[in-house]
């Protein structure tokens, strides 16, 4: 998976994940021209909600029903953006899932 770009759509709801514009793991929602940024791990809005309930409530059910791509998408290119860690910190196993399948590709 590139650097940025598409990860995966439900109904009208694109979701894009731009590395240019982190280091908080958040995720771009793209509906009808209009963008939304959520955080991965609390869903909170980054920036204005959207207007409606209804297309809030439908950017969480697309999340819900794609998250370990959206996770796995963050982790897969994450590294350059994450805090150092301790050797002895336990890595994420979205993140080494994402490693791992990286390195079958090649």
């Amino acid at each position: 998976m590139p650097p940025s770009g598409f990860v995966c759509q439900y109904k009208d709801v694109e979701y894009w994940i731009y590395f240019k514009d982190h280091p908080r793991p958040h995720f771009t929602a793209y509906v009808d021209g209009q963008t939304y940024k959520y955080e991965i791990h609390t869903l909170r809005t980054i920036g204005k909600p959207p207007q409606s309930q209804g297309l809030a409530k439908r950017i969480r059910r697309g999340f819900f029903l794609n998250e370990q791509k959206i996770i796995d998408a963050w982790y897969a290119n994450a590294e350059p953006y994450l805090p150092e860690r301790e050797d002895s910190d336990p890595m994420p196993k979205s993140q080494q899932r994402a490693r791992d399948s990286k390195r079958r590709r090649k």
